[in-house]
């Protein structure tokens, strides 16, 4: 099983533009957590959102998540050296998922000009909501995680009142997963350790046969951050065992 960590966003540091947006909903609000805020669009047959890096960065992985959009919509991810969307040089469809689209190349794709586009005629709302976009490069461990254990948390309260009635203060469910890893090289794994904390959020992706599906099988990709780093018995020169706890985004 593959584990894929996303957590250079360089739609952080990008110039963002979009065919439409309301005022109080802009297209700034995708580099935020999408339970937060979200962009939203005047219409949903033709839109599209545009990220300029400001110079060729590699990019590997791509995820949305937070729509609104339907299992009818047509969602592009494009990619061009300029700004210019007559024949992008990537020009990839997106395969629906109601909960995250995603999209992940095998090796590093470098272009400056990154582009998402929308086609949902049919969609109820009658615009395009979007909660949070991940443009970036990924890190894979050097052996791939052994196994995961997760369970679902559910922080809702229920009160008893002296007669034995039960009223419930009713929060989300979140997932926190943990995952196991045996002989990894530390050296790296520190690396990404000490960039995101335990305080960075990132997308995790406990990926199916070392190949991201294309038939929505996703279901563990989440965007959240550690609640526990682990420590690294000695097994082998640099070789450890390690477990790292994740704890999906609530807000």
């Amino acid at each position: 099983m593959a584990v894929i960590f996303a957590y250079d966003n360089k739609a952080e540091g990008a110039t963002i533009t979009s065919s439409s947006e309301v005022a109080s909903l802009p297209d700034d609000n995708v580099i935020t957590y999408w339970k937060s805020k979200v962009w939203r669009t005047t219409g949903d047959a033709a839109e599209w959102i545009k990220f300029d890096l400001g110079s060729a960065q590699n990019i590997q992985f791509i995820a949305l998540v937070g729509h609104n959009l339907t299992s009818a919509a047509v969602v592009h991810i494009q990619a061009h050296a300029t700004d210019a969307w007559g024949a992008p040089t990537i020009d990839v469809t997106l395969t629906y998922n109601a909960d995250i689209l995603l999209y992940y190349w095998a090796a590093n794709q470098s272009y400056r000009w990154w582009r998402f586009t929308f086609a949902d005629g049919a969609n109820p709302d009658t615009y395009i909501e979007v909660g949070h976009i991940l443009i970036g490069d990924v890190w894979e461990p050097d052996r791939n995680a052994v196994g995961f254990t997760y369970q679902y948390v559910d922080p809702s309260e229920v009160h008893e009142s002296p007669d034995g009635a039960e009223s419930a203060d009713v929060k989300e469910p979140f997932l926190v997963m943990s995952l196991d890893f045996k002989r990894i090289d530390t050296d790296d794994l520190d690396t990404m350790i000490r960039d995101v904390g335990m305080n960075k959020r990132f997308y995790v992706m406990p990926d199916y046969g070392n190949a991201i599906k294309d038939d929505g099988l996703h279901d563990f990709t989440r965007y959240g951050r550690f609640i526990s780093l682990g420590s690294s018995p000695w097994q082998f020169k640099k070789k450890y065992d390690r477990t790292l706890v994740f704890q999906e985004a609530r807000q």
